[in-house]
């Protein structure tokens, strides 16, 4: 077997009786044969692109020439890796979710992961189409590695899993004991992982939040007149 594109490498007749008049070639369906001018008993072929089939014609004096028997050159397309699709973004301890291989022209060897700077692959022992992994703490790529009989193995397109770390709401500092009808003065969201959705206040007993249209890490109320406590909420990616 050869990759297209690639000779038949050295073809060798052997057990003949009588001189080879020429080799003959033939494609599928294998019906009608090429003559190649080539008495000698060895051949080697020009590039290929299909199955085909050789042999050579002997004659021996005056006698009847006669076909050998023909040898077969398998020709494979070229590997085609295809693409791997799913790359989503997912909450640090989640797993990939499902990822698919498409497109792809060969068998798949195995799947390969990356983290940044995504210079070094990790195999996977994993060579269906598709592929779901273990829970991920790091942005990831993947991809799949396919090769088509012979011809070289080829890394598939990769997809990537970005991963958000866990959400931490942090704390506010800038507690205070204000006179009636005076602002909270400036209060810090701080120690906080992720983007501040909005902050929240609420007054005693505590039980229900207001939602506050702000997403600084800084917030200074209005005039109070009760006790009031105050939120952030806060959200990392996903």
């Amino acid at each position: 077997s050869i990759c297209t594109g690639s000779t038949s490498g050295l073809l060798t007749l052997s057990g003949n009786t009588g001189a080879v008049v020429k080799w003959q070639s033939s494609v599928s369906p294998f019906s009608s044969w090429t003559d190649i001018a080539n008495s000698a008993t060895t051949y080697t072929s020009t590039a290929l692109t299909q199955t085909t089939q050789f042999r050579a014609i002997v004659q021996s004096g005056v006698c009847a020439s006669g076909n050998s028997s023909a040898t077969t050159v398998n020709v494979n397309a070229v590997t085609v890796a295809g693409s791997v699709i799913g790359g989503t973004t997912i909450c640090s301890g989640s797993t990939s979710g499902l990822l698919a291989l498409s497109g792809q022209t060969g068998t798949i060897v195995r799947w390969e992961s990356s983290v940044s700077p995504f210079s070094v692959w990790t195999s996977i022992t994993n060579s269906a189409a598709t592929y779901t992994s273990a829970a991920l703490t790091q942005t990831t790529q993947f991809r799949a590695v396919v090769q088509n009989g012979v011809c070289p193995a080829v890394n598939s397109a990769t997809t990537t899993v970005t991963v958000s770390p866990v959400s931490a709401g942090g704390s506010i500092t800038g507690s205070s004991t204000i006179c009636s009808g005076n602002t909270s003065g400036t209060l810090t969201l701080s120690g906080s992982t992720g983007s501040v959705v909005k902050w929240q206040s609420s007054v005693s007993p505590f039980s229900s939040w207001t939602d506050i249209a702000n997403t600084t890490a800084t917030y200074t109320s209005g005039a109070l007149n009760q006790t009031t406590q105050f939120r952030a909420v806060v959200q990392s990616g996903v």
